[in-house]
């Protein structure tokens, strides 16, 4: 689950950088008649985004169909162009280029995550909604989508996304820790503690699950909470946005003190 920026209030609200959810390119594979073709412009998409935007377009003219619009957008998501690139992978899903319903909700769900970094919380939440309509049962949409309703408020929302994932999944230590999350939003103290606790044990070295803990501990006025954030700073690149939140608690406990 790493993050942000209208979620800038979902990320101070929430105080996580959001793991798969708003950050996550998209990764799902059209069908397409060239798998070669395509999985060279897509690594290209990954590593030199604007190269392969070209070759994406000039493959295109050539008859490359879905799969070369596929990795246009994708370039374009990686090259920061989030609209473009939300436009273009909804227009993919509206198209019927393909029957599978799998592969039109990891577009929707693909364009969802564009929406998302481009701040455009409603179009995220439509092209989530999208998602979820064709494939109700996957967990990572719920998450995605439980993250834009928590950033406008919506937290009732949020969990009954994070419930049906985590009954799909109970083991599902992301949609644990925000869940926790939203839980401690609405004061429900008792069930923010257990959920947070048991995505620890679940995966005791992840980093987002000791700040939510750190942040309630500290609310009870619990210095143990202090541990939590430096575990936190152990866990996460020095100069990575968990790391600054971690600092930022560590010396708001300190001050509190």
């Amino acid at each position: 689950m790493n993050h942000l920026r209208i979620i800038a209030a979902l990320l101070i609200a929430l105080s996580l950088a959001s793991p798969a959810l708003a950050q996550r390119p998209p990764k799902a594979d059209p069908p397409t008649p060239d798998a070669q073709q395509y999985a060279a412009c897509m690594q290209l998409a990954r590593n030199s985004p604007r190269q392969a935007f070209t070759v994406a377009n000039a493959w295109y003219d050539k008859g490359g169909g879905a799969g070369a619009q596929h990795c246009a957008a994708v370039a374009l998501f990686n090259a920061g162009e989030f609209v473009e690139a939300a436009n273009r992978l909804e227009h993919l899903a509206n198209d019927g280029l393909t029957s599978r319903a799998d592969l039109r909700a990891a577009l929707y769900a693909q364009a969802g995550s564009a929406w998302l970094r481009a701040s455009l919380i409603d179009q995220a939440l439509r092209a989530q909604t999208n998602a979820l309509t064709l494939a109700p049962d996957n967990v990572e949409y719920r998450i995605d989508r439980s993250v834009t309703y928590a950033g406008i408020g919506q937290i009732d929302q949020a969990i009954a996304d994070l419930d049906r994932a985590l009954k799909a999944n109970p083991r599902k230590y992301e949609a644990l820790t925000l869940r926790a999350t939203a839980y401690r939003l609405q004061a429900k103290t008792a069930q923010a503690s257990q959920d947070v606790d048991q995505a620890i044990r679940l995966a005791p070295d992840y980093p987002e699950a000791y700040l939510e803990r750190g942040i309630q501990r500290k609310l009870r006025g619990d210095r143990a909470g202090r541990d939590d954030f430096i575990k936190v700073l152990r866990l996460v690149p020095k100069e990575s946005d968990l790391a600054l939140q971690a600092g930022k608690q560590l010396e708001a406990f300190d001050l509190k003190k």
